[in-house]
């Protein structure tokens, strides 16, 4: 019996790949030690959840992202639906925490988050010649 080896789909497996990696990296870093600038942005949300629940949720849309990779349009909606959860949440906890007096930069780092994840919603609405689609459309 012959097995198939999973195949990236073209541009947009390649992306989800790439961010996948990237977001993998980003959950490992807020699993170690805060960096000062992180504990003083996110010292509020600290009180209520530990930092290390933002690093699992960056490894775990990353690896989603990774499994979507191989998965062919419109299979793979789950893995840009969590390519853009991550930094929006990230985006939504540093606007709060400048809304807060915690970060006076902290609508900087929430711009920068959520054209992370716009990024992910333009990829998603991409097609290319070499992307595998599933969809029915009508003539």
């Amino acid at each position: 019996m012959r097995v198939r080896r999973p195949r990236i789909n073209g541009y947009r497996g390649t992306f989800q790949l790439l961010f996948g990696g990237a977001y993998i990296f980003v959950g490992r870093s807020y699993l170690r030690p805060p960096s000062e600038y992180r504990e003083n942005t996110l010292h509020w949300f600290t009180e209520i959840l530990p930092m290390s629940s933002l690093g699992w949720l960056w490894i775990v849309c990353g690896m989603v992202a990774l499994v979507g990779s191989v998965c062919s349009r419109p299979h793979d909606f789950f893995s840009f639906a969590a390519l853009s959860i991550a930094p929006t949440a990230l985006s939504a906890l540093n606007f709060i925490g400048f809304m807060t007096g915690y970060n006076d930069r902290g609508w900087e780092m929430s711009a920068m988050y959520l054209l992370v994840a716009g990024t992910a919603f333009t990829v998603a609405a991409m097609q290319a010649d070499r992307d595998r689609d599933k969809r029915r459309v009508a003539p």
